[in-house]
């Protein structure tokens, strides 16, 4: 059946399905589903809008709607967040009237898989599959440490020995000084020297200082 705008005007306050024809309650929630996928909406607002269109239906009127429309809206309330329990040979619609009467909505239990429901920031604390929109951080691989084992000696520190640069500073040294002092035996002649005889000491020895400077 298709939808008119006349239709989906009338619609826009709700309906009352047990007084509707059941081809135009089909064609209502065909638009009613379009309506939720259109604005996004997921748990608390999907289960808000779902309740509201949906409390004048029976579990006759549901059956009335046929299986594959009845497991299209579980399937698509699970994948967006609202809890309906699949369970083999049970009926949808007793599912889906569980949701439509509860006062709010049911948080999901760890021992049913989720339909990978997207958590959304306006959702209602109490949505189950959307309680810790964080992921898991994965492990990184830890390098194998080696331990080290303590040693019972212990050690000595090497002795520096000279190297060829020192010893050939120490030969230069040895050389300037030599030529020094052969210099100093040729200024310091017998006046100069301190002899004993009527000499001052300290004034000799401040000539020798002289000298060596």
């Amino acid at each position: 059946m298709a939808t008119s705008a006349m239709d989906t005007e009338k619609w826009e306050t709700g309906i009352d399905a047990t007084v509707t024809d059941i081809k135009e309650v089909k064609a209502f929630v065909d638009w009613r589903l379009s309506i939720y996928e259109e604005n996004g909406w997921k748990g608390f607002d999907l289960w808000e809008s779902f309740v509201d269109d949906f409390e004048s239906f029976t579990k006759d009127i549901l059956n009335d709607l046929g299986k594959d429309r009845l497991k299209k809206i579980r399937d698509y309330l699970r994948e967006n967040g609202v809890y309906i329990r699949k369970e083999a040979r049970k009926s949808i619609a007793d599912g889906l009237l569980g949701v439509i009467h509860e006062p709010t909505p049911s948080k999901w239990p760890t021992d049913d898989p989720t339909d990978d429901p997207t958590d959304d920031p306006t959702d209602d604390p109490t949505d189950g599959p959307t309680d810790d929109p964080t992921p898991a951080l994965p492990s990184l691989p830890t390098a194998p440490v080696q331990a080290i084992q303590p040693s019972n000696t212990l050690s000595t520190p090497a002795t520096p020995t000279p190297t060829a640069t020192q010893a050939t500073d120490q030969l230069a040294l040895q050389g300037s000084f030599g030529r020094e002092i052969t210099n100093l035996a040729k200024l310091y002649t017998d006046e100069v020297k301190y002899s004993g005889e009527q000499n001052n000491f300290n004034f000799k020895f401040k000539i020798f200082q002289n000298y060596c400077l």
